[in-house]
Order: structure tokens, then C-alpha cells, then sequence
């Protein structure tokens, strides 16, 4: 929601150190965001060229990432990735690239290469990886994140879900992501 990329933009300025931690979320991403500008004005020319890039994931509208009177996109700070469920919504966005969910087998086989046993996984983890996949949405770049989560902290398929659970309400459905 447009708060939520307010604020996350609060903190790209607060690690910039452009902005004040009790600043109001949209004068903080105005600051923001022209800090961003100039110094990407800046950097043209140059060699190389400075560059960013925005991930904005799962917007469903565009007014969610409007500050001041533009989206983010027509400030020109960055390049912009923005993942949807509905593509509905963002009439004049640059290309527009359907991707699908995972079948859950596909999720499966990228999960169970996350774990320390490879594809050894027993029946009872593969159904709990599975239950894990349901939960983010068998989304491609979510499942990818469980994985590498699991293999960066070596946590069972059992501890991953029990995280998942306690972040996205412990309803233990599919598609909290």
C-alpha cells in the first residue's frame, strides 16, 4: 500500500542520511527521491553512469507509489520493477511481462534443493515444503526466497514454515506472500 512504499522509501533516505527518522513518511520520501535525482544528474557522464534499481513488489495500484504530484517511475531516479497481481491497474506501465505461479511440483523441486540433504528430502518434509509453497503463493521469487533462506540458516522445512506462520498470521493458508 502507498504507506508502506512511503515509509520504505523513509528508510532508503534515513540509510542515505538525507532525511530525519521522525520525518512525515511523504516529506521524507520527497527528500528522498530528489537526493536520488541529483545525484543521478550527477553521474551522467560519467564512467561509469551511477544507477538504481526499485523493486516495488506486489503494488496493486498505481496511486500506491505516487509522492508528491508523480509516480516513482516519473522521477527518473531509478529503474523500477514492479511486481502485481493485477496488471489491471497500471494502464501505462512500460512492458508488461505475465509470470505465473509455480506448479507445485516446481516448487517442490526448488525447495527441496534447499535443504542439507539435496533432493534426499524425506516424505514428510516434502509435504511440509510443500505447505511452505502454498503459503507464499508457489510465487517464483518468493519460493526462490524460502530456499535460500533455508540454505543460508540450515532450518528444517519444519522451522522455515513455523517462521512463515508466525509472520504472515500463523493461519498456516496458502498465499500470504
Amino acid at each position: 500500500d502507498r504507506l508502506s512504499f512511503l515509509n520504505g522509501m523513509r528508510e532508503v533516505g534515513l540509510v542515505l542520511g538525507v532525511c530525519k527518522e521522525d520525518a512525515d513518511a511523504e516529506e521524507a520520501a520527497l527528500v528522498t527521491l530528489r537526493h536520488l535525482q541529483r545525484a543521478c544528474a550527477r553521474s551522467r557522464g560519467s564512467s561509469p553512469a551511477w544507477r538504481a534499481l526499485f523493486v516495488l513488489d506486489n503494488l496493486e495500484t498505481a496511486t500506491d507509489v505516487v509522492v508528491g504530484d508523480r509516480r516513482v517511475d516519473e522521477w527518473c531516479v531509478a529503474d523500477v520493477l514492479i511486481t502485481t497481481r493485477s496488471s489491471a491497474h497500471w494502464p501505462d506501465a512500460g512492458s508488461l511481462y505475465e509470470l505465473l505461479p509455480f506448479l507445485a511440483e516446481e516448487s517442490l523441486r526448488l525447495l527441496s534443493k534447499s535443504g542439507t540433504g539435496g533432493d534426499e528430502e524425506s516424505e514428510a518434509s516434502r509435504s511440509v515444503l510443500l505447505r511452505v509453497a502454498e503459503r507464499v503463493g508457489h510465487i517464483p521469487l518468493a519460493v526462490a526466497q524460502a530456499g535460500a533462506f533455508r540454505r543460508a540458516t540450515g532450518c528444517t522445512a519444519e522451522a522455515l514454515l513455523s517462521k512463515l506462520d508466525h509472520v504472515f498470521g500463523g493461519d498456516g493458508g496458502g498465499g500470504g506472500a
